[in-house]
């Protein structure tokens, strides 16, 4: 289910300007602080050669069954098959071997160039994506920690609004897992091949990439929007204006300074007036944050 609202969590220095610009910041993820952040090599995780021998006995069963296959319009390698099926109906199963041992061959290169092309061309537009980070709870205190100035800065809540088009509506959440995702697994691997599945490229090849991190990740909760950089944008970042209404609330940390504290809360008028403004103290009894409404 995809939340009503989500959290930013800043620096004080980011918070005003943050309110002052009206805008926010959508990075490169060359700028992250994890160096497996969506740069990773799509090649198989498997030894292609060593699933040769399976992946050849499939494909003779495939073009010698009886029934119908059900290969998928948008592989590349379908019509092929099709056509090999009626070039090679009622041979036998060593003549169907023999025939095809040539055009087998030709079809994994052929897919191996596809996944290197693809690999090399994601290593290209990797620092071209912009990707605005949020996640989905404002008190987690390892990430006031890491994100938040070690508690001294503050966290914004930003709401989905569909009226205006809010481009929170499109965050998707980040997948953690402990294996480097891939083009396709040995499975998907074998069965694209034989035109059973398509070939993965676009958008799920683009989610692979970019919703993936590691477990160690998971206690961020992350959600994501992505996009790519305008023309005229070339420092790795971009500052897109955010509207007003987007921001409901901001939760200043257990360690915010007065001075900095006063200075945000002077921001929260005209156009910010309708923000809530909460302070962060420390639960005398548990490992946790408490929140004071102050505005």
């Amino acid at each position: 289910m995809h939340p009503e609202s989500f959290y930013k969590y800043c620096s004080a220095e980011v918070a005003k300007i943050i309110l002052s610009t009206q805008k926010i910041r959508w990075s490169s993820p060359a700028l992250f602080n994890d160096p497996y952040d969506c740069y990773f090599s799509l090649a198989p995780k498997f030894d292609i050669n060593s699933v040769k021998k399976n992946l050849k006995e499939q494909f003779v069963n495939l073009l010698t069954q009886d029934e119908e296959p059900c290969l998928v319009s948008d592989n590349p390698f379908s019509e092929k098959i099709k056509l090999l099926r009626g070039l090679l109906y009622g041979k036998t199963r060593a003549e169907v071997d023999e025939f095809i041992s040539h055009d087998f061959n030709s079809s994994l290169d052929d897919f191996d160039d596809r996944v290197k092309m693809t690999d090399c061309l994601w290593k290209k537009e990797y620092d071209d994506l912009r990707i605005l980070c949020v996640c989905e709870h404002h008190d987690n205190l390892l990430l006031w920690a890491h994100y938040a100035d070690n508690h001294k800065g503050a966290v914004f809540q930003l709401d989905c609004i569909k009226d205006l088009d809010s481009p929170l509506l499109a965050a998707e959440r980040v997948r953690y897992t402990n294996e480097i995702p891939s083009l396709a697994t040995e499975d998907e691997w074998i069965a694209t091949t034989l035109g059973l599945l398509p070939y993965p490229e676009g958008l799920d090849v683009w989610r692979r990439l970019v919703l993936s991190k590691a477990k160690g990740w998971e206690y961020e909760n992350e959600w994501r929007v992505v996009t790519t950089r305008r023309p005229y944008e070339k420092s790795g970042f971009e500052d897109t204006s955010i509207l007003p209404q987007e921001i409901s609330s901001v939760f200043l940390g257990c360690k915010t300074g007065r001075n900095e504290r006063n200075n945000i809360l002077a921001l929260l008028q005209g156009p910010f007036e309708h923000v809530k403004a909460f302070q962060a103290t420390q639960d005398k009894k548990r490992f946790r944050l408490e929140f004071e409404r102050i505005k």
